[in-house]
């Protein structure tokens, strides 16, 4: 546990859903976020490292947020890695976070593409990297679509419009995946400028998060983003 800052604004009870395009930025983009938005708080950083998260250090930020209510200084708990969490332990946060002590505030921070509790999303403010002017967030929705590599805005134009590209050419695309080095960043840009899009393919979303997580299972990246084309494809 690690703490910044302190101030002294009183009755803040907010709770903040951050989801981050990379892991690894948690606590890096929650600090651009609070510094703009709550500078004058206290910011208490939690699991900074992205580990796991156990039910007894939930337990435990409980147990400590609850005798909080007569303090004068505003403190934000920033729980970072928040897919960590074990179901147990992400249904133990929810009251806290539905009902926050005076003068205590929350962030959750998440890496995209994890699933979490829809009852922990749903009692949070979402914020999106979008919302954060940081040189770690360059490559977004706002980017010009003619400065995306060709094989991402390939897989946009598909993802929008399945009926518009040919197997064979799924198949070359899905080649050009398996030898990018940086295809776990560029398939979250992918879905993170769809996931912006006032007309989301929902399927062709699941799809992808699932190829994302099968990569980390899965050697042979080929073969799982061709089957998930193919899905998208046959849907």
């Amino acid at each position: 546990m690690s703490i910044r800052k302190k101030g002294s604004e009183p009755d803040l009870s907010i709770s903040i859903l951050l989801t981050t395009l990379d892991s690894g930025t948690h606590r890096v983009l929650a600090e651009e976020y609070l510094q703009e938005k709550y500078p004058n708080h206290q910011y208490i950083f939690i699991n900074d490292t992205e580990e796991n998260l156990p039910i007894s250090l939930i337990r435990n930020i409980i147990h400590t947020t609850s005798f909080a209510r007569t303090k004068k200084e505003s403190q934000i708990y920033v729980l970072c890695g928040i897919e960590k969490a074990s179901i147990p332990a992400q249904n133990a946060l929810l009251k806290i976070i539905e009902e926050p002590p005076q003068n205590i505030g929350f962030m959750l921070v998440t890496t995209q593409g994890y699933p979490l509790l829809p009852t922990i999303i749903s009692r949070c403010r979402q914020i999106s990297p979008l919302e954060i002017n940081t040189d770690n967030q360059i490559e977004n929705k706002n980017q010009p679509t003619n400065k995306l590599k060709p094989h991402i805005q390939e897989t946009i134009d598909f993802c929008n419009n399945p009926q518009n590209i040919h197997y064979h050419q799924l198949i070359d695309l899905a080649l050009i995946w398996s030898k990018s080095e940086t295809k776990e960043k560029d398939l979250k840009i992918v879905m993170n400028i769809i996931m912006e899009q006032s007309q989301k393919p929902h399927f062709a979303l699941d799809k992808l998060r699932e190829a994302l997580d099968s990569w980390e299972k899965n050697g042979n990246v080929k073969l799982v983003i061709e089957h998930c084309f193919f899905a998208i494809k046959k849907h």
